[in-house]
């Protein structure tokens, strides 16, 4: 709150795993990466923050080309984020 009263725009910021993370619907990770987008969400409703993006990939619309490794996306794929 403090800082929006200063008129500086809080927001979170989700970028995408690559695809290969979200094959095994059941590993550990999958889980914790939807408990996880699933608590920011309710945070960021709780407090009026806007969220940004997603840790799936699916849902930014991410490929599998559009990565380097299982953690970093390329440029193209975080611009969806803002389309």
């Amino acid at each position: 709150k403090k800082l929006n009263y200063y008129g500086i725009e809080v927001f979170f910021l989700l970028t995408p795993y690559h695809p290969n993370v979200w094959l095994d619907p059941d590993s550990n990770t999958t889980l914790v990466l939807i408990i996880v987008e699933k608590r920011i969400r309710e945070v960021a409703q709780l407090y009026n923050i806007k969220v940004l993006g997603s840790y799936n990939p699916d849902i930014i619309g991410c490929s599998t080309e559009e990565f380097y490794d299982t953690m970093h996306a390329q440029v193209s794929c975080l611009a969806k984020i803002l389309n």
